[in-house]
């Protein structure tokens, strides 16, 4: 079995500052979350995939506004414990907001967004003046 690494308290193995240090960096890191998207065009739409594993619904925000699309949101953590030390901490948490300037040619009144397990799907239709069009040769 595996022991965990933790760091010493005090002047043990590293000088408290030291601590403090890694301490901060830590805390920096957990407010820096930005979860990953892909977004990609189809000739009719734009589809926009966010990937929140832990999240709930109820914590993402969308808004549409002059052709710029945001995805915002907070992921929550639990994990602080009462009389407990942390040995590894690598899960990210924190407020994140992401914007995208849009073409012009969207219908707004059509955006779709679905929550399945984690991932949020956009589909952000485009008007039909922005499909492309097959032209038939005479």
């Amino acid at each position: 079995m595996r022991n965990l690494v933790r760091r010493h308290q005090g002047n043990e193995l590293f000088p408290s500052t030291f601590n403090d240090f890694f301490d901060a960096l830590q805390d920096n890191w957990n407010q820096n979350y930005s979860p990953r998207m892909n977004l990609w065009e189809t000739d009719d739409n734009y589809e926009l995939q966010v990937e929140a594993p832990g999240m709930k619904k109820e914590d993402v925000n969308i808004l549409f506004e002059d052709n710029i699309l945001t995805i915002s949101g907070e992921k929550k953590t639990d994990f602080k414990k009462e009389n407990s030390r942390h040995h590894i901490n690598e899960i990210c948490y924190g407020k994140f907001s992401r914007s995208f300037e849009l073409p012009a040619h969207i219908d707004s009144d059509k955006i779709d967004a679905k929550w399945n397990e984690g991932i949020l799907n956009v589909t952000i239709p485009k008007t039909e003046k922005a499909k492309p069009k097959k032209i038939k040769i005479n």
